[in-house]
């Protein structure tokens, strides 16, 4: 389940729903493009409207669960991934990245600014 799905079950007790959160998706809800601001609008107003410790607990149960999960670990590694990945194509190339690079080097700025 994803975070959106969890804080959103967890805000309004919809238990039912929590327990098939496997095929929940990631999404709280879905609305058409041209009526996004005035959801957004209506769920803070609502969110609003309850009592901030609870809204407080709800949150850190579900990044509780996420993290109970490994998704920290897991966007961690991913940093260090990329982080990796960056320091390789500047030791053999002397530019932080390898893809496109002939492109790169065509615009003509030189790899030391």
């Amino acid at each position: 389940m994803g975070r959106p799905k969890g804080e959103g079950d967890a805000l309004y007790r919809r238990l039912d729903e929590c327990r098939g959160g496997a095929s929940a998706g990631h999404g709280n809800r879905v609305v058409p493009r041209d009526q996004l601001d005035e959801a957004a609008l209506a769920l803070a107003r609502e969110i609003a409207q309850m009592h901030p410790h609870g809204v407080r607990m709800a949150k850190r149960a579900v990044n509780a669960m996420l993290d109970a999960q490994g998704q920290h670990q897991a966007l961690d590694f991913g940093f260090q991934t990329c982080s990796l990945g960056y320091a390789n194509a500047w030791i053999v190339t002397g530019w932080p990245i390898m893809a496109n690079l002939d492109e790169m080097k065509s615009t003509g700025k030189s790899k030391d600014k």
